[in-house]
């Protein structure tokens, strides 16, 4: 985390630190940041940031798990269908959709409902 929010030879700096997201200046002492964030559930989680635009403070980060970051991200593309708000992966599982389906037709501007139940 400090690493590459600090280091430009960090190969993640041009994502973190390039683009202005730092750490706060509490977590330059474990202690703290183990009082904020608490020990790690289990090691199929690492830190995420809620808001990615965010810095690495209270409030904005959480342990989470690889499929919650992808999730996560400014390019996930979210699609509400019958007062649901999940990402195009999800509903891919939810219908059988495959993904690339889901995603041309996004692409091709049709409503969320029309990507979801295929009707256009």
């Amino acid at each position: 985390m400090k690493d590459r929010c600090r280091n430009p030879n960090n190969p993640s700096y041009a994502r973190y630190g390039a683009r202005g997201i730092k750490v706060c200046d509490r977590w330059n002492k474990f202690k703290n940041f183990w009082q904020d964030v608490g020990d790690r559930p289990g090691p199929e989680y690492s830190l995420d940031r809620i808001d990615n635009n965010g810095d690495y403070e209270p409030g904005n980060v959480r342990w989470a798990t690889a499929r919650q970051q992808q999730n996560n991200q400014d390019r996930t593309i979210w699609l509400s269908h019958m007062g649901m708000d999940r990402p195009i992966n999800e509903w891919a599982e939810i219908t059988g959709i495959k993904l690339g389906t889901l995603d041309t037709r996004y692409r091709r501007g049709w409503s969320h409902e029309e990507i979801i139940c295929g009707k256009h």
